[in-house]
């Protein structure tokens, strides 16, 4: 896999997340900041 096949396919994840299709775990830096503003 190229580096531009490898980006299209992180795009093409991160589309089906941002449309609420795909429901995974966001990664533990985001969920970290999410609190620390919440707080």
């Amino acid at each position: 896999m190229t580096n531009e096949e490898f980006s299209n396919y992180i795009d093409h994840i991160q589309n089906q997340y941002d449309a609420g299709k795909l429901f995974v775990k966001p990664p533990k830096e985001k969920t970290s900041n999410r609190r620390l503003s919440k707080a």
